[in-house]
């Protein structure tokens, strides 16, 4: 069984990760001065410092919604949660050559629309593999993408695309299908219902 990244657990309570789950997904950005926890632009939220304080699990996917943060959220996070595994999500290329470049552990995309043939170089990255129209096509082209892109592989849950069980049980049941088939592909789930892929 894959593990499970509980997403955008951008509040206090939530950095006290689930049972079931092993690590988070969290959005990052400055808002008046501060690096705090906030999707959305122009908002507050918890302190990145004070979250990690509370922090329960051992994997960390920060998604850095301003770009130039990477070193210093290194920082910190090696500061405070020393323990935690980290890797820095959706960063746009500058910045990712950047932080290859830094030795920082990246996240890089696939999905429909992003290839990884111009990413096969990084090491020490994980593989985001995210599908924006419920075609996985580039999934089950890829079984032994893990060893072949030496990187670990992070499934995009579809109800984080707006792709709920009940209405798309059919994608679902598919994906599960490819992982029982393919069990050494899908390291981790990003979701925010682990019982989804659990029943």
């Amino acid at each position: 069984m894959s593990d499970f990244i509980l997403h955008r657990a951008n509040s206090l309570s939530q950095a006290v990760i689930p049972i079931g789950f092993s690590g988070a997904e969290i959005d990052v950005r400055i808002h008046l001065g501060e690096i705090v926890l906030a999707h959305d632009p122009f908002q507050g939220g918890v302190a990145l410092e004070e979250w990690l304080l509370n922090f329960t699990g051992n994997f960390l996917i920060l998604n850095t919604k301003e770009t130039g943060l990477e070193s210093h959220l290194s920082e910190i996070v090696q500061a405070i949660a020393p323990d935690v595994d980290y890797v820095f999500l959706d960063l746009p290329t500058p910045s990712l050559v950047k932080a290859v470049r830094d030795q920082l552990p990246v996240a890089v995309r696939l999905s429909e629309y992003e290839s990884l043939v111009a990413m096969s170089e990084i090491t020490n990255k994980l593989i985001w593999v995210d599908s924006f129209t419920g075609n996985w096509q580039h999934l089950v082209d890829s079984p032994s993408l893990a060893s072949k892109l030496s990187g670990k592989v992070c499934l995009v849950s579809p109800e984080l695309q707006g792709r709920d069980k009940s209405l798309h049980r059919q994608e679902f049941i598919e994906l599960k299908h490819f992982m029982q088939e393919n069990p050494n592909v899908v390291d981790m789930i990003c979701t925010k219902e682990r019982s989804i892929w659990i029943d």
